[in-house]
């Protein structure tokens, strides 16, 4: 909110560098090359050094940049305006390789494949593009006022895109057809995230839902699996900000600061600490 992206020393907390920003960032930060990108409200996409943090280049768009950028393997940056605007730039130079027009801007980061960037938007569309030249492959349209803030996730040749009604469906990737669809919960903004073998997915309710992948990945087969409420009495304190995969548990930290691993496994819980 202060403009400002802070570097710290991941052992010890200590402020390395900082960089202020011409507007509010809401974007998060991504990092890769020994670079960090981001965007801000003041319709700019950011290259730091992420040693020193000073700029190594600056990419104008058309509106605020409130979704996080993408970064592929092979050093190319795809980001999306709140505007009408979809881009690929150079890691290394910032410069355009290619921009869209869109009709709706974006809430959500775009996700890459091999050959496609996959890109959801404000009014319910999910887009294909050719990831190195920008040529549309597909596009779906949903309902009207079904905004995508939830980025799509790629898993091999399948795409799952939640709206924020809450309804997950799973496309076949190069060609866009739906081969799933199901409601999972009263509305979804944060990401989901993948483990090898279930898709857990956070809802505005302050719940965790684990989301099963049947024995081939490529049969769109997911079924609920468990499910797990942070604020089973409506208490506030207990919903989450934000929840984050690694080693076999989801963590979250809440509200009230109390940080809860929930055993990904089973769906069980545990207070690991009150802050």
């Amino acid at each position: 909110e202060d403009r400002t992206l802070y570097a710290l020393d991941a052992l010890t907390g200590e402020e390395r560098w900082t960089f202020i920003a011409g507007d509010r960032i809401v974007s998060s930060p991504a990092v890769a090359g020994g670079r960090v990108f981001f965007g801000a409200d003041d319709s700019l996409l950011y290259a730091l050094d992420a040693a020193t943090g000073g700029v190594l280049w600056r990419y104008a768009l058309d509106s605020p940049v409130e979704a996080s950028p993408a970064v592929s393997p092979d050093g190319i940056v795809y980001v999306g305006s709140t505007g009408a605007k979809l881009a690929a730039v150079e890691a290394a130079t910032g410069n355009e390789l290619w921009s869209v027009e869109t009709r709706f801007g974006f809430d959500a980061s775009p996700a890459i494949g091999e050959k496609l960037v996959f890109a959801a938007d404000q009014n319910g569309a999910v887009f294909a593009y050719n990831r190195r030249t920008g040529e549309p492959a597909w596009e779906w349209q949903g309902g009207y006022g079904d905004t995508f803030v939830s980025s799509p996730l790629l898993l091999g040749k399948v795409l799952l895109a939640t709206n924020s009604s809450g309804v997950m469906r799973v496309f076949e990737a190069d060609s866009g057809q739906v081969l799933q669809s199901l409601a999972i919960s009263e509305g979804v903004s944060a990401s989901p995230t993948w483990d090898g073998e279930t898709v857990f997915i956070t809802t505005q309710n302050s719940e965790v839902i684990a989301l099963r992948a049947g024995a081939d990945i490529a049969s769109a087969l997911f079924t609920p699996d468990w499910q797990y409420a942070f604020d089973n009495e409506g208490d506030l304190d207990q919903a989450p900000y934000a929840t984050v995969y690694a080693d076999g548990a989801i963590y979250a930290a809440l509200h009230g600061g109390d940080l809860v691993a929930v055993d990904a496994a089973s769906g069980e819980a545990a207070l690991l600490a009150q802050f």
